[in-house]
């Protein structure tokens, strides 16, 4: 269910509601990735909800669906973003309090998570944190020669557009995100679609991937880590020394063998549901014994 949200700067952002079935045991916070929108959270936050959990998704400032047109791909303020996020949690949580919370973001959204656990700016209550598809690096990373360009064109235009496939392919076309092709049809005619994002917003990002490593050794709370062996933009290499520097003493890793970025939108995406319930229901069941 689709309802509005006043950010602390007074712009109203579209947001996803889904009720828990019964008794709400537990909230479960997303947040979307690049290109995305809170609605993408539907096939996991629909079970989630049958299962309990009281879901909530924001649609990030800078995205598609952002009130202000003229930012959609052009702008990515992550101490505003920021700030949105951990506004958003406060009402969430006034309206389920005392509830355990847990946290789960996909691709740049599991990044933005990340950072915001590992500095602890915005003091997140966080029962758990689900980390699908972190971008921690680029399967073909940036040459040392060509970021420091992307960085000067980025200062003089920062407006430019590209297709982030050419950081990631060389070619300015669509990548290949899930093996499900309605779910693909689908999100290219959608109206959050961007096809190309600005120079600005691309170096922002390339800057928070580069700090991504070092965010992994601050994260305590349990954590759960997920990849796809066939995801376009990081290879499960790069994520398994990511996991391995989380400080958390309470983590798994669920590699995928067949799957690709959207997780919960791919064919696996029951495999992968079923998981991360089992998992919270676990860190639930420990929670419980120790309290």
């Amino acid at each position: 269910m689709e309802f509005l949200w006043t950010a602390p700067d007074g712009a109203v952002f579209p947001t996803e509601r889904w009720e828990a079935h019964g008794s709400a045991r537990g909230v479960l916070i997303y947040i979307h990735g690049m290109g995305g929108a809170g609605s993408e959270f539907h096939t996991l936050a629909e079970q989630a909800a049958c299962a309990g959990w009281a879901g909530f998704a924001l649609n990030l400032r800078g995205q598609g669906r952002d009130p202000i047109s003229k930012r959609r791909g052009t702008e990515l303020p992550l101490a505003e973003i920021e700030k949105d996020i951990a506004a958003f949690a406060q009402v969430v949580m006034k309206k389920h309090p005392d509830l355990p919370v847990y946290w789960c973001g996909e691709s740049m959204g599991a990044l933005i998570l990340a950072h915001m656990l590992a500095t602890r700016s915005s003091d997140l209550q966080a029962d758990g944190a689900i980390f699908s598809a972190p971008v921690v690096q680029l399967r073909k990373p940036v040459s040392p020669v060509l970021r420091p360009i992307v960085r000067l064109i980025a200062a003089l235009m920062p407006r430019f557009r590209l297709r982030p496939s050419l950081f990631v392919t060389g070619k300015a076309e669509a990548v290949r995100v899930t093996r499900d092709e309605e779910f693909r049809a689908q999100a290219k005619l959608a109206e959050h679609y961007i096809k190309a994002f600005s120079i600005g917003f691309l170096n922002t990002l390339g800057d928070l991937i580069e700090r991504s490593q070092d965010l992994s050794r601050q994260i305590t709370v349990p954590s759960l880590v997920l990849i796809g062996r066939y995801d376009i933009y990081v290879t499960v290499e790069q994520i398994q020394a990511w996991y391995d520097q989380l400080a958390s003493t309470d983590k798994a890793l669920k590699i995928y063998p067949d799957a690709y970025h959207c997780l919960w939108n791919d064919l696996d995406r029951q495999k992968v549901i079923a998981d991360i319930l089992s998992w919270m229901e676990e860190r639930e069941t420990i929670r419980m014994t120790r309290s």
